[in-house]
Parts: C-alpha cells; sequence; structure tokens
C-alpha cells in the first residue's frame, strides 16, 4: 500500500484543526454564569393608585413575590431584574399592574410606578439605576 494522496492528508489537517478550532470557539465564547444576588428597593404608586399591593420580580433567573410591598427584597435573582407591580386593590386582585419599562443590573433600586404614565412618557415603573 502506498502513501495517502495530498488530497487525503488535506483533508485530514483541515478535519483536525477545524476539530480544535471548533473546541477553542466553544471555550473562548462560554461566559461564566451571573452569580445569584439579593436585589431590594422600595416603589411608590404615583396618580392617586392607592398603596403598592404586591411587588413581582422579573430577572434573567429567580424571578418571583419579592416580601414586602412599599420596601421590597428577594434573594436568588440572576439580573438583570425589573418590577411588576400592584398599585391599589388587594394582594390577590390588583387595581393596576405597572411594569419596570427597563431591566437593572444593580442590587438596589426605588421605583415610581406611573399607571398613565408621567408626563411625556409610556405608563410604567422607571428607577433612576436604569
Amino acid at each position: 500500500m502506498g502513501r495517502p494522496s495530498n488530497v487525503l492528508r488535506r483533508t485530514a489537517v483541515t478535519a483536525t484543526l477545524a476539530a480544535v478550532l471548533a473546541g477553542a470557539g466553544v471555550v473562548a465564547l462560554a461566559e461564566p454564569a451571573a452569580a445569584a444576588v439579593t436585589v431590594s428597593g422600595d416603589v411608590v404608586c404615583n396618580q392617586g393608585t392607592g398603596p403598592v399591593v404586591g411587588v413581582w420580580i422579573q430577572a434573567a433567573g429567580g424571578s418571583g413575590w419579592a416580601s414586602g410591598t412599599s420596601v421590597f427584597s428577594k434573594s436568588g435573582v440572576t439580573p438583570p431584574w425589573t418590577v411588576h407591580v400592584g398599585c391599589g386593590g388587594s394582594p390577590s386582585n390588583w387595581q393596576y399592574a405597572v411594569y419596570g419599562v427597563k431591566s437593572i443590573s444593580a442590587t438596589f433600586a426605588n421605583w415610581g410606578c406611573y399607571p398613565f404614565g408621567p408626563p411625556f412618557q409610556a405608563p410604567g415603573c422607571y428607577t433612576p439605576a436604569s
């Protein structure tokens, strides 16, 4: 049996190189998992819509009900995160559901919620942390 042809050798080298590069690319593109943190803050319902009756934390990981209402916290959250807030009504039947307009990475934020929208902006919960 003779030596492999140049075509076969090139094919083998190309396949080996592709496998090495693909393996290196996977390692280079992998990002470390974000650590879960405790997020907290305070929230106010504006425009006469009543008190805060519930706070849901919507996050990249660990979404769920926050403990507390006007002053809240939730552990096990992977940022970024935002709030969904109940203004008026009861904890099980919100009069107004107002959602954060942006997600943030900070672990603490003050939120102001506007069911009808602040001047020149859409309805939602806003924070200077965003």
